[in-house]
C-alpha cells in the first residue's frame, strides 16, 4: 500500500511543478506583480517544500533512501536547488548565485530545472517494474575478475594517485587542472587506474558476506575514498560510500534476510559520511588552492565546522545553465544532439587524433568557461556543466522534457531489472556506472559513456569470457 502513496505522492508533486512553473514564469515575465527579490524567496520556499514531498514520496514507493534513483534525486536537488535550500531558512552567506546575475534569470532557469525535475519523476512513474526477485548468489567468478582487474590496474593507480598527490602538496589542488600536471601523467596511465573501482566493486559484490574478499574489497574502497579527500576531491569521496551503503544494504537484505534496520557496519558507514560533510568537507573547500586537507593542522579541521559551506558550492552548478540560457540561442545555435554524438566517441580510445573528438567538440564545460571566464579557464579551471543545460544546448526546451523523461523512464527500469535479477554482477556493473551517474547532474554525457563502455562493459567482458 505505501508504495502505491509514495508513487501517487512522487507524480502528484511533478504535476504541480509543471503547474507552479508555468505561473512563475508567467509572474517572471510581467511587471510590477510582484518583485524578482520577493519571488525569488518564494521559490526557494516552494522548491524547499517540492525537494521535501519528492523524497518522502520516493522513500515510500522505492522503500529505502539508498537506492540509485533515489541517490541521484537527492545530489540533483544539492546541486541545482542548494542555494535555494539555504536561502529558504535564511543561512545563505553571500548573494543568490554570488549576484553574478539578475533574479528574473536566475528564477527563469530555476524554472527550467524544476521542468526536467518534473518530467524526469515523471518517467520514474512508467518505469518497467518486476515482481519478486531472483536468489542472491555469491560468484566465485565474478572475485577473481575482481581481483585481476584490481591487479591489472593497481600499478597505474598507485602511480596516478602519487602524481596526483604531490601536484596538490605542493602546488595546490587547482594544479590537477593545468596543463604541467596534465602533461605528467600519460592519459592512458589515468584511464587504466580508474579500472581500480571496478576491481572493487566486482569483489565487493561477488564475495561472501563478511568473508575476507568482503573486507579486502571494502578497506581498498575507503583507502581510496582516503587518498581522494587528502587530494581534495569531495564528489570523488562520498560517490564511493553512498554506493557501499547501497551495496552492504542489498547483501545485508540478501545474506541476513533482513528487509528493515541498519546494521552496526552501515551506522558507521553513515556517521563518517556525516563526519565528512559536516567537519572535512569545509576544511577543504578552503584547504583547495593551499596544498590540499593533507597540509591542514587539526585545529583548522575542526574549527571550520560552516556545515552549510558544501551545500552552497554544490549550488553553484545552477550557474551553467543561467549562462547557458544567456548564450543560446542568441549567440551560440543549438546543438541538436551534437554533443551527445561527440560524447559518444569516447567509446574509443585516443588512439587517431592528436586531441579527442570529444574534448575538441563535445566538452560544454570547457567551452563555457572559456566563454564567461576565460582566465580562469587559462588557469587550468573549469565550472563544469549540468545535464539540464545539455539537454537544452542541444534540443532547447523540447530536450528538456523528452530527455529527463527518458532519463527517469531508463533509470529505474535498469535499476528495477537488476534488483530483479539480484545478481551480483548485475549490481557490480550498476555501481560502476553510478560512480559517473551520480554527479551527472553537474557533469556531461561523455562520463557517463566513458564510464559504461569503458569501467564496466570490459570487466563485463573478462567476467563472460572466464565463465565460458
Amino acid at each position: 500500500m505505501s508504495n502505491s502513496i509514495g508513487k501517487h505522492i512522487v507524480g502528484t508533486t511533478a504535476f504541480f511543478m509543471l503547474v507552479l512553473s508555468l505561473v512563475i514564469r508567467m509572474i517572471n515575465g510581467s511587471q510590477g506583480i510582484i518583485s524578482p527579490e520577493d519571488l525569488l524567496n518564494i521559490v526557494s520556499v516552494e522548491t524547499s517544500i517540492f525537494v521535501a514531498s519528492i523524497i518522502i514520496g520516493l522513500k515510500k514507493w522505492l522503500g529505502s533512501l539508498l537506492k540509485i534513483t533515489v541517490v541521484f534525486v537527492i545530489m540533483f536537488c544539492l546541486y541545482m536547488f542548494g542555494q535555494l535550500l539555504l536561502m529558504s531558512i535564511n543561512c545563505l552567506s553571500t548573494p543568490f548565485l554570488d549576484g553574478k546575475f539578475s533574479y528574473t534569470e536566475c528564477i527563469d532557469s530555476i524554472m527550467d530545472v524544476h521542468t526536467y525535475l518534473a518530467f524526469f519523476l515523471l518517467g520514474l512513474t512508467f518505469a518497467k517494474t518486476y515482481r519478486g526477485h531472483l536468489e542472491y548468489v555469491p560468484d566465485k567468478k565474478g572475485v577473481k575478475v575482481g581481483y585481476w582487474v584490481l591487479v591489472l590496474s593497481l600499478p597505474f593507480y598507485i602511480l596516478v594517485v602519487g602524481e596526483k598527490l604531490m601536484f596538490v602538496i605542493l602546488y595546490g589542488y587547482a594544479s590537477l587542472y593545468q596543463d604541467v600536471s596534465l602533461d605528467a601523467i600519460p592519459s592512458g596511465y589515468k584511464i587504466l587506474s580508474y579500472f581500480f573501482m571496478s576491481g572493487v566493486f566486482f569483489l565487493f559484490f561477488s564475495s561472501e558476506r563478511k568473508s575476507r574478499d568482503e573486507k579486502i574489497g571494502i578497506t581498498l574502497l575507503i583507502i581510496h575514498c582516503a587518498l581522494s579527500l587528502a587530494m581534495g576531491y569531495r564528489a570523488q569521496t562520498m560517490t564511493p560510500i553512498l554506493l557501499l551503503l547501497y551495496g552492504l544494504q542489498v547483501k545485508r537484505m540478501n545474506f541476513e534476510r533482513r528487509k528493515t534496520g541498519l546494521g552496526k557496519g552501515m551506522l558507521f558507514m553513515m556517521a563518517i559520511c556525516a563526519f565528512l560533510v559536516l567537519f572535512i568537507f569545509p576544511a577543504v573547500r578552503e584547504s583547495r588552492n593551499e596544498g590540499g586537507l593533507s597540509t591542514m593542522s587539526a585545529d583548522e579541521i575542526f574549527t571550520n565546522n560552516a556545515i552549510f559551506e558544501t551545500v552552497h558550492d554544490m549550488g553553484k552548478s545552477l550557474q551553467t545553465h543561467v549562462y547557458t540560457k544567456q548564450l543560446v540561442p542568441e549567440k551560440y545555435p543549438y546543438r541538436y544532439g551534437y554533443t551527445y554524438l561527440m560524447n559518444l566517441t569516447t567509446a574509443m580510445p585516443n588512439l587517431f587524433w592528436s586531441r579527442h573528438p570529444a574534448e575538441v567538440y563535445g566538452s560544454l564545460g570547457k567551452w563555457l568557461t572559456k566563454i564567461v571566464n576565460y582566465d580562469f579557464y587559462a588557469f587550468g579551471g573549469a565550472l563544469g556543466y549540468s545535464c539540464v543545460a545539455e539537454a537544452y544546448i542541444n534540443f532547447g526546451y523540447i530536450g528538456i522534457i523528452l530527455i529527463a523523461f527518458i532519463f527517469g523512464f531508463t533509470l529505474l527500469s535498469v535499476e528495477n531489472k537488476v534488483e530483479y535479477y539480484n545478481s551480483p554482477i548485475m549490481y557490480a556493473s550498476l555501481c560502476i556506472v553510478s560512480m559517473y551517474l551520480v554527479s551527472y547532474s553537474r557533469g556531461e554525457f561523455a562520463d557517463l559513456v566513458r564510464g559504461f563502455f569503458w569501467y564496466m562493459l570490459i570487466p563485463r567482458l573478462m567476467y563472460k569470457y572466464i565463465r565460458k
